[in-house]
């Protein structure tokens, strides 16, 4: 068994190393995210102790589940929040104005947090699934609510702190959205031939191999023709879960564009690199691939060169180079089919 198959790990439920249930993971026994830091802090300065305590875990949860939302989800919960805490809490002191300050504290928390798990529910307003969504929907509620008895003009204070959570989170998805390729969710051009840089460099630096992988898809452009862009969308973004599916969690699998994708091979021996790409030409193959606008399933094939650092070049110009040169043979020996460097001299 090769080292690559050998150490090869399922990417079933990751998306270049990012795990895609993080959120639900990071809910449970996880350290506070600094968001968490940043609610206890800024709360600290207006909400009583508890409201920090009820805020602080809902922050935790919502700090990893609002990573994977758009942005305006994370921006109406918490006009809602306001809307309904604040509305249940002026309802309950105008009803209990005569009660004690204890009872009615606590029932317009409770208020303030029915009122907007209903309007989250009814508004299907959710960061995450099931409890979770609950408990941030409720500490939202109960937050402004208590706010509310207490001043009412210290509520945009009260808010703050998600506000200031919900800016705080937006920039890394933003820096994530930045280096996908937004149609097969591979990474992009510009993120590989940085990260390209970067390996070699490492691989220079310790005398140790890199071996890049280019990849062509086969006759896409009468897919296209025949079947429309829909289907080619759909077999790119097949051919996409194949790349994510058979390399190992250090690999980076990138789109260059149209129907063109490199695969970045760290601590990886020519031989290792043909197996590997042997094994994704054999995967494509067989793949069925769907598409609405085709009735029947639709095949592809692909054609790989593979070139290695030292071996073939030494720089990332020059490796590129090669690995397409060793793409263009392939094609000419009739396509679908994996070609190394030393078969296709300059």
């Amino acid at each position: 068994m090769s080292v690559v198959s050998a150490t090869r790990a399922p990417e079933r439920k990751r998306l270049h190393g990012i795990d895609l249930h993080e959120a639900a993971a990071s809910a449970v026994g996880a350290r506070p995210a600094p968001e968490v830091w940043l609610v206890a802090a800024a709360g600290a300065l207006v909400l009583p102790v508890w409201a920090v305590a009820a805020l602080a875990p809902a922050a935790h949860i919502a700090g990893a589940a609002a990573r994977r939302e758009p942005a305006w989800h994370r921006w109406r919960p918490l006009a809602v929040a306001a809307a309904a805490g604040a509305a249940a809490a002026s309802v309950a002191t105008a009803v209990l104005g005569g009660a004690s300050g204890d009872l009615r504290l606590a029932l317009a928390a409770v208020g303030a947090g029915a009122a907007t798990l209903l309007v989250g529910r009814i508004d299907r307003l959710r960061s995450t699934v099931g409890l979770a969504s609950d408990l941030i929907a409720v500490s939202r509620g109960v937050t402004v609510g208590a706010v509310w008895l207490f001043d009412p003009w210290l509520v945009p204070f009260a808010i703050l702190p998600a506000v200031l959570v919900s800016r705080s989170l937006s920039l890394p998805r933003l820096q994530a959205e930045a280096r996908l390729d937004a149609k097969t969710g591979l990474y992009n051009s510009r993120h590989f031939a940085h990260a390209l840089d970067q390996e070699l460099s490492r691989a220079r630096r310790h005398g140790r191999p890199l071996s890049l992988i280019m990849v062509d898809l086969d006759l896409l452009r009468r897919t296209n023709n025949t079947f429309g862009h829909i289907a080619g969308d759909a077999v790119l973004r097949g051919v996409g879960d194949i790349f994510r599916a058979q390399v190992r969690a250090h690999d980076l699998p990138a789109r260059f564009g149209g129907e063109e994708f490199a695969i970045l091979l760290p601590e990886t021996t020519p031989d290792q690199a043909f197996e590997l790409a042997e094994r994704i030409r054999r995967a494509v193959a067989v793949r069925l691939f769907r598409s609405e606008t085709s009735s029947q399933p639709l095949r592809a094939t692909i054609s790989l060169g593979v070139a290695s650092f030292p071996r073939d070049a030494s720089d990332a110009t020059q490796l590129v180079h090669r690995a397409d040169l060793a793409v263009y043979r392939a094609k000419v020996l009739g396509r679908n089919r994996v070609v190394d460097a030393t078969d296709a001299p300059d």
